[in-house]
């Protein structure tokens, strides 16, 4: 109404100011969109495509990006928000420039072939959630991924070249749920700043080369529903402090290199009870498991998950 009675020149003033804004905000969305295409033409160009098929629509003749295979938009500013690329025969390395996607929240390349490191500008995504496991990856883990503050789920196992530590820095990521790193080549200790994740829930270590014991601070995920370190070459006792993980479903420290195994946890509602098994036992428990379950690799410790 207010608008009715307004001068002219006042209405004039006001309608070109909102059509500056429009004319800014297709621009500035112009721009974002050839950015995006020129990043992933640029990860297309980093990969070695086994089936030529996957990737043929990723082309400049078709510049609809949002329309590629693999790719989900944002269907307000058609942002780039997720790239699932998984079990697509997929060879070659991650193009770093994935980490330009400032709104890509999913990030899916597992079940490829894809060699090389894990880029650190993927750290730039803030609200990355990613699933790299079952490659060939190789290298250390980017520490830089801790500062990933969003992240709920990354899942890096299954990558036997994978080298080096686990980062004390993923202590930082206070969202995490899930922590994948099996079947990889990690090695010296457990870092105790896993310690610090209150929402994890699964954190999966089996089949490395970790050394040391399994840091106290473990009790301190109260969330922790599976924990296993399962072939690895950790020592020591298993913490009695993992008795206050209540929610502890699944405890697996098969074939750990443990002298003594004390272990004091209530499992699902049942009663705390302590196991106590000698040097002799342990090794013939170990044998018997061994026959009636071979080891598995994190793949298919979550069959039946969603990817």
């Amino acid at each position: 109404m207010a608008m009715l009675f307004m001068p002219r020149r006042a209405l004039d003033n006001r309608v070109a100011v909102v059509l500056v804004l429009l004319v800014l905000f297709c621009s500035l969305g112009h721009g974002e969109a050839t950015l995006s295409l020129r990043i992933l033409l640029e990860a297309k160009a980093s990969f070695v495509e086994e089936d030529p098929r996957v990737l043929s629509g990723w082309s400049p003749s078709n510049p609809n990006f949002c329309t590629w295979t693999g790719v989900s938009c944002d269907q307000l500013q058609q942002q780039v928000v997720a790239l699932n690329l998984s079990a697509s025969s997929l060879l070659g390395l991650i193009s770093p420039s994935l980490g330009l996607l400032r709104n890509l929240l999913h990030l899916d390349l597992s079940s490829n072939s894809l060699t090389g490191p894990i880029p650190p500008a993927l750290s730039n995504l803030s609200s990355l959630q990613s699933r790299l496991f079952s490659n060939q990856l190789s290298g250390a883990i980017p520490p830089q991924l801790g500062s990933l503050s969003s992240l709920r789920v990354l899942r890096l196992g299954d990558n036997p070249a994978l080298t080096g530590p686990i980062p004390p820095s993923l202590g930082g990521l206070a969202s995490l749920v899930t922590l994948g790193l099996a079947s990889c080549s990690l090695t010296v200790p457990i870092p105790p700043q896993l310690g610090q994740l209150p929402l994890l829930q699964n954190l999966i270590l089996q089949q490395n080369q970790l050394t040391g014991p399994i840091p106290p601070e473990r009790g301190n995920c109260s969330s922790l529903m599976q924990f296993t370190a399962a072939l690895n070459g950790l020592s020591g006792s298993i913490p009695r402090e993992l008795g206050r993980l209540g929610n502890l479903g699944l405890l697996n420290p098969r074939m750990m290199l443990l002298e003594t195994w004390r272990i004091f946890f209530p499992l699902r509602g049942l009663s705390a009870r302590e196991t106590l098994y000698s040097t002799t036992k342990r090794r013939r428990l170990v044998r018997h498991q061994e026959s009636q379950n071979p080891p598995t690799h994190e793949a298919r410790w979550e069959e039946g998950q969603p990817r």
